[in-house]
């Protein structure tokens, strides 16, 4: 193979990936557009959430992302979560249990 063909093969390679990155930034660049609208829109909506005297939504009072609170607390909370899903998971079964044995042993009775 002739040395020119492996001139021709990088500099097309080349070429593919400048277009590739090109696309690339073309299409970053729509995105961070888009972005830039869609901020301007929620400003304006919350401009105006204000201006009529509504209270604009928030994180509940009092409360930090997870990573920044306690972890000891962090765990409690999911434990008592824990807690009260099981303990709602009984009740249901413990319903359950109670029509099926009313279902089972219900009186019967012919009308007729």
């Amino acid at each position: 193979m002739p040395w020119w063909s492996w001139v021709l093969i990088w500099v097309g390679l080349a070429a593919l990936l400048v277009l590739v990155l090109v696309i690339c930034a073309v299409l970053l660049f729509r995105k961070l557009m888009a972005l830039g609208d869609a901020v301007s829109h929620l400003g304006d909506q919350i401009d105006a959430a204000t201006a009529a005297g509504q209270r604009v939504p928030s994180s509940p009072a009092g409360t930090l992302p997870a990573i920044f609170q306690n972890p000891w607390s962090l765990s409690m909370q999911v434990e008592e979560r824990r807690s009260e899903r099981l303990l709602r998971r009984q009740r249901s079964r413990d319903r359950r249990v109670v029509r099926g044995k009313l279902f089972r042993n219900a009186p019967v009775t012919f009308e007729g």
